[in-house]
């Protein structure tokens, strides 16, 4: 073997050193980067951009309506006659084996037969008769007529305070007399029962309306439509005494009001419809919708995706970032920010004050779940429009 100079050795010795240190060195990068397709390094980042809209969070002014149905009902201003109940082809018998009567029953509105009836009719148009039998009229359970046998129209004034609400009128046949073995009978072609009027024909309706309502007020409507009409009067619409509307509306009536306008109270409130001399107007669905303001909370939740490695980062100590953009600051106030993890748990990050342009605040692994999560923005007190929001983790 030869042996080698010294100079020789020494420049061996080196060559080994420096190729152990390269060794070395390609170790440790293999090493911090994990094997082939591993996991990622906790330097590595997901940025997700949630909504680049500028919404409004905190407290906010919402309409509240509410609607008071009148419904559907006819006002008219007029002298004479009103037909409430017609029939035809009816027939009233009695014999010694029984009797057959007639039964009618009709209804009058209070209003109107407090205010407008004078007086009510019957007619009788008799087409046969057995003319052995008078004929005898009760209303109510009150006899107030006895004809005699005959045969053709009959007809009599019925008095107002005969009149009720609700009312029976029964027409019977008295017994053949010294005809025992007969039978008395009266055939009718048509029995009219009507009523006498004299002047306006109102609809009143009351409604309540609440202090908060009053303060609180901003607009209000009343509409109707008209399915009928004469419009030789004008429509008339006072509420509380006060003359909101007159005139000849249109087929489908629609008209907003101040709370000036309108002279609404506290409490119970009268709105009234009626017509001038001539007029009639037959309405359908008739409503007043009074709309008041109330402060409300308005919240801003969006969604995000935290992956198994942003999760596996997280545990690894890494601070995930929302980022966030106010636009205005329309009331100062505290900004409440949580998160919502995937099994409901609802987390606070940070409760504090903010200032307009681009903020941030941090969040840990206590503060989501691997899955769906929710940022959500809150404020009791202020409004803030907040968009561009982005979680980097």
């Amino acid at each position: 073997m030869r042996k080698l100079s010294k100079g020789q050795a020494i420049d061996e010795f080196a060559f080994v050193l420096l190729a152990g240190l390269i060794f070395i060195i390609i170790a440790l990068v293999t090493w911090g980067v994990g094997p082939s397709g591993g996991g990622e390094s906790v330097n590595q980042t997901e940025n997700l951009t949630l909504t680049g809209d500028v919404e409004l969070v905190g407290l906010q002014e919402v309409d509240v309506p509410k609607t008071y149905w009148i419904g559907k009902f006819a006002v008219k201003y007029g002298v004479g006659t009103e037909n409430v109940v017609e029939k035809a082809n009816l027939i009233a018998e009695k014999s010694l084996f029984g009797e057959k009567p007639l039964r009618i029953t009709f209804s009058i509105d209070k209003l109107k037969l407090e205010n407008y009836v004078t007086s009510g009719f019957l007619v009788l148009d008799i087409g046969d008769s057995s003319m052995d039998s008078d004929l005898l009229v009760y209303l109510n359970g009150k006899l107030i007529k006895r004809v005699k046998p005959t045969i053709g129209e009959v007809s009599f004034q019925i008095p107002k305070e005969n009149l009720k609400t609700s009312n029976v009128l029964e027409i019977k046949v008295s017994f053949p007399g010294f005809k025992f073995w007969s039978k008395g009978f009266y055939e009718f072609d048509k029995i009219i029962v009507g009523l006498n009027i004299y002047g306006m024909e109102e609809k009143i309706s009351t409604f309540d309306v609440s202090e908060e309502q009053i303060e609180n007020f901003k607009t209000a409507k009343l509409e109707f439509e008209v399915e009928d009409y004469d419009a030789r009067g004008n429509l008339v619409i006072r509420l509380n005494g006060n003359t909101i509307y007159s005139g000849v509306p249109e087929k489908f009536f629609g008209k907003e009001f101040s709370l000036e306008d309108l002279g609404l109270v506290k409490g119970s409130n009268t709105i009234t419809f009626s017509t001038t001399r001539g007029g009639f107007y037959e309405l359908d669905d008739v409503r007043l919708t009074i709309v008041h303001s109330r402060r409300g909370i308005k919240s801003l939740e969006k969604s995000f995706e935290i992956s198994s490695d942003a999760y596996t980062r997280l545990k690894a100590g890494k601070k995930g970032t929302i980022k966030f953009y106010v636009k205005d600051i329309l009331h100062p106030g505290i900004l409440r920010i949580k998160i919502k993890d995937t099994e409901g748990n609802v987390n606070e990050v940070i409760f504090q004050q903010f200032s307009e342009g681009m903020n941030e605040v941090k969040f840990s692994i206590d503060d989501v779940k691997e899955g769906t999560n929710w940022v959500i923005f809150e404020s009791p007190d202020g409004a803030f429009y907040i968009g561009g929001i982005q979680v980097i983790v």
